[in-house]
């Protein structure tokens, strides 16, 4: 029932190779059937790691439904970054790891059409990027009080020379106290 459809649904006289309302989305020519059945090649790439990262290895999986040929690494356009560990078992799924190179964006990218599956059709582009940082953010704390003290609300900053991300109180450990407000820049706590 793959393309097996009329081969001249409209009665042009046109083959379906160059008659586009008797093809599929695909190009193909039309199926039999109410559904049609898609027959692209794409692939879809994923990692567990947020974009925002220090980490020195980014492990990285594409899946694609068919089978690619002659799939390897140096397909791939690399800003900031090598491939390491490029691997398959079973020749749809392929795992490897992003190596940042410097702090900053990197990004992989498989271009549209650089690799095909068995019956001719090209892959999707695949990309993906992260916000490498390696370096820890480096903080100062600062309070409008001196020690001891009996007021019973202090206010103290916390500052960072970059830019943080993620929920301050998962970070912090209290000793005989509690917050009861918090503020946030980019750079800094209240």
């Amino acid at each position: 029932c793959i393309d097996a459809g009329n081969p001249d649904l409209d009665g042009d006289g046109d083959d379906f190779s160059i008659d586009q309302d008797d093809q599929d989305p695909d190009g193909t020519q039309m199926d039999i059937g109410a559904y049609y059945f898609n027959q692209s090649f794409t692939g879809i790439i994923a990692s567990e790691i947020p974009f925002n990262t220090n980490s020195n290895n980014i492990p990285i999986s594409i899946s694609f439904n068919y089978e690619p040929i002659n799939f390897s690494e140096n397909l791939f356009e690399l800003s900031n970054c090598t491939i390491s560990n490029f691997q398959t078992d079973d020749y749809l799924t392929y795992t490897f790891e992003l190596v940042p190179i410097n702090e900053g964006l990197v990004t992989a990218i498989l271009p549209e059409e650089t690799v095909q599956n068995n019956d001719g059709f090209y892959n999707n582009e695949l990309s993906i990027s992260f916000n490498y940082d390696s370096s820890s953010p480096i903080s100062t704390f600062s309070t409008n009080t001196s020690s001891p003290t009996n007021d019973a609300n202090i206010i103290a900053t916390l500052n960072f020379n970059e830019s943080i991300y993620g929920n301050l109180n998962d970070g912090l450990i209290l000793f005989n106290c509690t917050i009861d407000s918090l503020d946030r820049t980019n750079l800094s706590y209240t």
